[in-house]
């Protein structure tokens, strides 16, 4: 990190190592919710080969698309989950970054190597 400030070199200095640390900080923040998981969950798939019709997930919001949302299961690739598969949960909501529990998987397509999400019963957004 490289910050150019104008003023005496010392004032440089605290600032640089301010936003150093900033940043450190969110960074581990992110890493720490994105580790997290739920008591007694099973541990994410991580290849296409160990997904299952049915699976339980938590995932975090990757992108943004006019008719759905990318997710990270910690999958080789990531989810699908269109707006008409989360009806259960505010299109507001889901934004970029949001974690969402017990997600299932609904549909799997081997010859494409993707998978589309659905909301389940209890699908919940941190």
């Amino acid at each position: 990190l490289r910050v150019e400030i104008l003023g005496s070199s010392g004032t440089h200095k605290a600032m640089q190592e301010t936003s150093k640390n900033a940043i450190t900080a969110r960074l581990k923040a992110w890493s720490k919710k994105k580790d997290d998981k739920p008591p007694g969950s099973n541990p994410p798939p991580k290849s296409f080969d160990d997904l299952k019709v049915g699976l339980e997930v938590t995932g975090r919001i990757l992108r943004r698309y006019r008719h759905g949302v990318t997710v990270d299961i910690g999958c080789s690739s990531p989810g699908w989950l269109p707006f008409d598969k989360a009806w259960r949960l505010e299109k507001k909501a889901l934004r970029i970054g949001r974690v969402l529990e017990e997600l299932l998987v609904q549909e799997l397509d081997f010859g494409a190597r993707e998978f589309t999400l659905a909301v389940g019963a209890t699908t919940t957004i941190e």
